[in-house]
């Protein structure tokens, strides 16, 4: 994101949090497990790049920040929420940074 202060333009990086059972979330956005498809769409739109439809896998959505500093992918059933990987970006786990190149995935039987 860009920030306008000053007369300077600077960037930061939006730090997101791992809530165990419920998914992940920022200051301007959750992603929770169960969420609907559509209603996570519209809010996500003014932090990610244009989702585009994946004729390969209809049932995933992509979610790439327009600096490419965060990916976030998240895979639905039935149009709810039902699996997210957190490909990269800055994820915080209880006060607990993963390592740089790790990659959390979360899921839960139904």
């Amino acid at each position: 994101m860009v920030a306008f202060g000053g007369g300077r333009v600077w960037r930061y990086k939006t730090e997101w949090e791992f809530v165990p059972f419920e998914g992940i979330t920022s200051r301007q956005l959750a992603i929770t497990l169960g969420q609907s498809r559509k209603l996570l769409r519209k809010p996500a739109a003014p932090l990610f790049s244009p989702l585009e439809p994946n004729s390969d896998y209809p049932d995933e959505d992509d979610f790439i920040t327009l600096d490419g500093t965060t990916f976030v992918r998240v895979r639905y059933q039935d149009n709810a929420v039902r699996d997210i990987e957190f490909l990269s970006g800055q994820l915080r786990a209880q006060h607990i940074r993963p390592a740089r190149r790790s990659r959390l995935m979360v899921w839960y039987p139904a």
